[in-house]
């Protein structure tokens, strides 16, 4: 079970900012507390919020935070692991081609363009969550790198 001392140690409402990273990343080490990101499909796509319901609810039960209304199905899915948060470095940021969630990218291979040059992977990696650069501004998280976590 992960502990909960972490939420119990900030008042309702607390926002961490990008400045805080470290200090949380601190906190939570020190607490042992977990966190986790459920990815349930388009914003767009409106049966995406019954999946992720379910997801959400599917967790906290497994965490014993809640009671399951339903047993959990059970399901396999795959893990990722964050390794790298692209920040987009100039306004001509460009992908090479339509891009998605969970795109495989080779080790070494062009994920992205900017300032006339490639942007490469360092190992094979898979986009998260890649944003439209259009609607990124320069310094703000356009994208992140991630690799498949090893399934225990």
């Amino acid at each position: 079970m992960p502990s909960l001392g972490f939420r119990a140690s900030f008042p309702a409402g607390t926002v961490f900012r990008r400045s805080d990273r470290q200090r949380c990343r601190e906190l939570c080490e020190r607490t042992g507390a977990l966190s986790a990101t459920l990815e349930s499909g388009s914003h767009f796509d409106k049966s995406s919020n019954d999946v992720a319901y379910k997801a959400a609810v599917s967790l906290l039960s497994v965490l014993e935070m809640v009671e399951p209304s339903e047993k959990p199905a059970h399901t396999s899915c795959d893990i990722f692991e964050m390794y790298d948060v692209v920040l987009k470095g100039a306004d001509d940021f460009r992908y090479p081609g339509q891009v998605r969630n969970f795109q495989f990218v080779k080790a070494n291979d062009v994920f992205a363009f900017e300032g006339g040059n490639p942007r490469r992977v360092p190992e094979d990696s898979y986009l998260l969550i890649p944003m439209k650069p259009e609607d990124t501004k320069v310094h703000e998280e356009v994208c992140y790198l991630g690799r498949k976590a090893a399934q225990a």
